[in-house]
């Protein structure tokens, strides 16, 4: 049976609108749960429901008062986000959701946590020029991957969670995606080049692993520096960067696997955002048995889509799809994703949908439910 998701931060359901959104959500558009986030990057939100403020601003971190002990093992220590904890609301939500049958997943950023890149510039991603990501997380230093366990840890035990969905899994220097190197020579796959990590400590652990980083690290520069779109260079043309980005992903999976054995419920590897790097540099190695969210743009990246290793496949619809498309196109959409095996969407941020959105979304709800039964 197809599911349909809201993801939803605790901020949007707050008070006694608590109870009338979720009643308008699970009751009348027919969203089977939510996707809570947890532990948010930072956040700049316009909401055009009728929750105040209307206007949100948050440095990110966790929306939570965390236990310190999960921690004990890591220099890299929680941080809540300032301003945005208010006792236990996500254990009120989730409390309320249980009372209308509606499971509720944790969401949590891996590498953008909202202000611990600012504490901790040394464990950021850095450019093959040297310079340190102002946000973004390097998952590769053991500190980091520690914080990252405890926090999957932590959140899977502390709420009677249906998963846990983890964002940002990547090791990415975040700036090179900037809209101010959009421009040539620097194009889509010098982008990508430039995102590689080169942080003291990849460079001390791909070593350790007889991988040739500095060859690697070379390589990149020169590629990035003369540009190589349409020069018909790939990853595969330097063997040292095309072993140190395999040795990159080995390393990302031995996470995930390390994060599915301490979640307490199904864990969730979410492959969205903005980024969209050349095939050859996107990782992990999805061996760990996860379940896989992907975010799509549109209804022609739905077949690339499947993750034909995971554990199962569902999909996140943007704010660009769910709200500036007709209602025959969404449904069409999710019918196509029940055929191709995908068993739930997840719409994203739903305070921010206006209103008349909610009708296209129901009829997707009806008809993506006809469609399952009918397989």
């Amino acid at each position: 049976m197809m599911r349909f998701l809201a993801v939803a931060q605790p901020w949007d359901l707050v008070g006694e609108e608590l109870d009338a959104v979720l009643d308008r959500l699970h009751g009348d558009v027919g969203v089977a749960g939510l996707s809570l986030w947890a532990a948010t990057p930072p956040v700049l939100a316009l909401r055009v429901s009728p929750t105040q403020p209307r206007l949100v601003r948050s440095e990110g971190g966790l929306l939570f008062h965390a236990d310190r002990t999960p921690y004990a093992a890591t220099r890299c220590q929680p941080l809540e986000a300032a301003g945005s904890v208010a006792g236990d609301r996500i254990g009120r939500i989730i409390a309320a959701c249980g009372q209308r049958d509606m499971p509720v997943r944790a969401v949590i950023s891996a590498s953008r946590l909202g202000r611990l890149p600012k504490r901790h510039p040394e464990m950021c991603c850095k450019n093959v020029f040297g310079a340190e990501s102002h946000t973004a997380l390097c998952l590769g230093n053991p500190d980091v991957a520690a914080f990252l366990v405890g926090l999957v840890s932590e959140v899977s035990a502390r709420w009677p969670l249906g998963a846990v969905v983890v964002r940002d899994f990547y090791i990415r220097w975040a700036e090179a995606f900037s809209a101010s190197l959009r421009t040539p020579p620097l194009g889509d796959l010098g982008r990508s080049l430039l995102s590689i990590c080169f942080c003291e400590s990849c460079r001390q652990r791909a070593g350790e692993a007889n991988v040739d980083v500095e060859s690697a690290c070379r390589s990149v520069a020169a590629r990035v520096l003369r540009g190589v779109e349409g020069s018909g260079e790939s990853v595969e043309d330097a063997p040292s960067l095309a072993g140190f980005l395999r040795w990159r992903g080995e390393e990302l999976s031995r996470l995930l696997a390390r994060l599915v054995d301490v979640c307490g419920c199904e864990l969730l590897l979410d492959r969205g955002g903005i980024y969209h790097l050349h095939r050859s540099l996107d990782g992990p190695l999805l061996t760990a048995p996860a379940a896989v969210v992907t975010k799509i743009d549109g209804g022609d990246a739905l077949a690339s889509a499947v993750a034909p290793t995971a554990h199962r496949n569902e999909l996140r619809l943007p704010l660009t799809l769910t709200a500036g498309t007709d209602g025959p196109t969404l449904v069409s959409l999710c019918s196509r994703a029940v055929e191709l095996g995908f068993d739930a969407v997840e719409i994203d941020d739903f305070a921010s949908l206006p209103e008349q959105t909610m009708t296209p979304i129901k009829q997707a709800v009806r008809f993506a439910r006809r469609a399952a039964g009918a397989r």
